[in-house]
């Protein structure tokens, strides 16, 4: 590709979506090396998945066509076009509120791994327009369902990773409103969007986590561990890399990916690259697998404060209970 050919196509994107242009940016600006074509093919494709879903939800499509247009759709990209809808529906509800809750009716009769691929969807739209966590949660979740403000709370870290990442990606405090186990959970959500802007550059993503506290880098880790399974297109050596980079964090590392497995298992979307990521990185932290039993059999139930000792990741909450 030419120069000219390279800010032509740079300009485009800029001009179609300022998630992928601020994506591009960030790499750029932190020195880490283009997309390989595969790479860029692929978000490029999970950005017009969700891009286009939301755009229908907008435009006032029946909750009907919408999932009869979800239910056409590969298998690989529904968790993607599920945030696109929680992020249409909570805009709408935003800009004219009304008794109607839209999210709570599409996500009614859902199951649960349904419901928190939507709700990250509303907390990547709550980031994406800066507004702030609390006041939101107050009027909009009634009755107060933990597991949903953790998914809003994993989406809102995650997009202010993407789309503010000079606030938020050199070992900058959360925001305010992020506190006690709603911030660890920010915290893994920003892990996630480490993975996606550092995709394949481990030192980069060691360099870059060792500016945040001691206290946050687990829970980092284990957004990296479940993006880097859950996104897919990683090679042994790197996953193997990545373990030796997480050092005393590796089991947050493989936690993360065990549950990126398990998620995707409960959606009915396995995937061999989400199981292989598994499978390599419990291998490399031989009590990964362990620890998620540990989660299986003492966890409380929902609605009890998490016993944060047993656990990291909200969504093995979810798959146990």
């Amino acid at each position: 590709m030419t120069q000219t050919e390279g800010i032509l196509e740079k300009t485009q994107m800029d001009r179609m979506d300022p998630w992928l242009a601020s994506l591009l940016k960030a790499r750029e600006v932190r020195g880490i090396q283009a997309f390989d074509p595969a790479k860029k093919k692929r978000f490029v494709k999970v950005r017009r998945t969700l891009l286009g879903i939301n755009e229908l939800v907008a435009s006032g499509e029946q909750p009907e066509a919408i999932l009869a247009k979800l239910k056409a759709m590969e298998p690989e990209l529904l968790g993607f076009a599920l945030e696109g809808v929680g992020m249409a529906l909570a805009k709408q509800d935003i800009i004219t509120p009304g008794e109607l809750n839209r999210v709570e009716a599409f996500v009614t009769g859902t199951s649960v791994a349904y419901q928190i691929m939507v709700f990250l969807g509303v907390g990547v739209l709550l980031a994406t327009e800066q507004l702030p966590l609390d006041p939101f949660i107050t009027s909009y979740l009634e009755p107060f369902n933990p597991l949903r403000v953790w998914a809003i709370a994993d989406g809102y870290g995650f997009q202010c990773g993407m789309l503010h990442w000079q606030e938020y990606l050199y070992g900058q405090p959360r925001p305010e409103y992020f506190s006690g186990y709603i911030g660890r959970i920010f915290d893994q959500g920003l892990g996630r969007s480490i993975w996606v802007i550092d995709i394949g550059d481990v030192a980069h993503i060691q360099e870059t986590i060792a500016t945040f506290s001691a206290t946050r880098q687990p829970d980092l880790w284990c957004g990296i561990g479940y993006a880097c399974s859950s996104i897919g297109g990683v090679q042994r050596e790197t996953l193997e890399a990545l373990g030796t980079a997480a050092g005393a964090y590796l089991p947050a590392l493989a936690q993360g990916a065990s549950c990126a497995a398990k998620f995707r298992r409960i959606l009915g979307i396995p995937a061999a690259h989400v199981e292989l990521a598994d499978a390599i990185l419990s291998e490399l932290a031989t009590n990964a697998a362990g620890h998620t039993e540990l989660v299986r059999e003492d966890l409380p139930n929902i609605g009890a404060t998490p016993v944060e000792s047993l656990w990291h990741n909200y969504r093995t909450y979810l798959i146990c209970n």
